[in-house]
């Protein structure tokens, strides 16, 4: 009852106040819209590539120009793909399941003794490692068998959503809601990164690696900070964000990466000092951008049954 009245009463003093803002697709060269399912996640290696979402999970094997339904997963919200075509499926924040398929994503079947997890990441065919709000597990072939690394300061928090990133099987970084974290020498022992210019509950939403060295990441409201020290320190280097929400990146080279928030992509060629807007969306909520090379990237979110291609 309050909530009608709260609203109705807005509604009446805004009868004469300014229409919002109409939204139009506008694409640079290169971008195009696909018909395709609303997708929290995109993955794609080389012509391959999966969308994953809710329930259902699809598969397209011609760069994205096309897609089909291949499976369903409850909760879907991640998916990872090896380089020879293992699949690795993360569901929400809560569940206790994790998934894998070793037939192209016909048909996915649990991991035992794993989760609940929200990320993954592999450096290779058979090494990588999946994270969660109380756990990190690590796989040495290619995903048959598990075992859970201890945290170090990782285990102080509880985070409702985490991601990861690997430069290699030793080096690699932890992003949560609250903080990020670095792995100090190995990956069992875990470390926070400072984090110059960031507000208390950032929400750091995700990660792209360039080297050991050098490592993006993003909070939420398009914020794109920076460390070249190996994550002992990030520094804010960019808001490009005129809206809240989920922000994402993926950077191909240190000079050269997209950020999405929103409904906007933009694109950087000089290390992210300066930005250019390179997609508008009217209905679509980016979640997801992931790109295979320079000349080949996709967008996916909620709002609209599309996705957006990149080549």
């Amino acid at each position: 009852m309050t909530l009608c009245a709260v609203s109705f009463m807005s509604c009446s003093k805004n009868e004469d106040a300014a229409p919002a803002p109409v939204r139009y697709d506008t694409l640079t060269a290169g971008w195009t819209k696909v018909a395709a399912q609303q997708a929290n996640d995109v993955f794609f290696v080389n012509n391959t590539g999966y969308l994953v979402s809710g329930r259902k999970i699809s598969r397209s094997t011609n760069g994205g120009a096309t897609w089909d339904s291949v499976s369903r997963v409850d909760d879907a919200i991640n998916i990872f793909m090896t380089p020879d075509g293992k699949l690795f499926l993360n569901t929400v924040t809560g569940t206790t399941t994790y998934y894998k398929s070793l037939n192209n994503g016909a048909n996915f079947s649990i991991v035992t003794g794993v989760g609940p997890v929200t990320d993954t990441y592999f450096t290779d065919n058979n090494f990588g490692i999946t994270v969660g709000p109380n756990a990190i597990f690590r796989t040495t072939d290619g995903g048959a068998s598990w075992s859970q690394l201890t945290m170090g300061a990782y285990s102080t928090l509880n985070p409702l959503y985490a991601t990861v990133a690997l430069a290699n099987n030793t080096t690699g970084w932890i992003a949560n809601m609250d903080r990020i974290y670095k792995s100090n020498g190995a990956l069992n022992d875990w470390v926070p990164s400072t984090i110059n210019g960031a507000a208390t509950g950032a929400n750091y939403s995700a990660l792209s690696v360039i080297s050991s060295s050098v490592v993006y990441a993003a909070a939420y409201g398009g914020k794109l900070f920076k460390s070249t020290d190996g994550g002992t320190t990030f520094n804010l280097l960019k808001t490009l964000g005129t809206e809240t929400g989920f922000t994402d990146i993926h950077f191909l080279t240190e000079q050269v990466g997209y950020l999405s928030c929103g409904h906007y992509i933009y694109k950087t060629t000089d290390a992210g000092v300066n930005w250019t807007k390179v997609a508008s969306t009217a209905r679509l909520l980016i979640s997801e951008i992931h790109f295979t090379d320079a000349s080949h990237g996709w967008a996916s979110g909620e709002g609209e049954d599309v996705i957006l291609k990149f080549n």
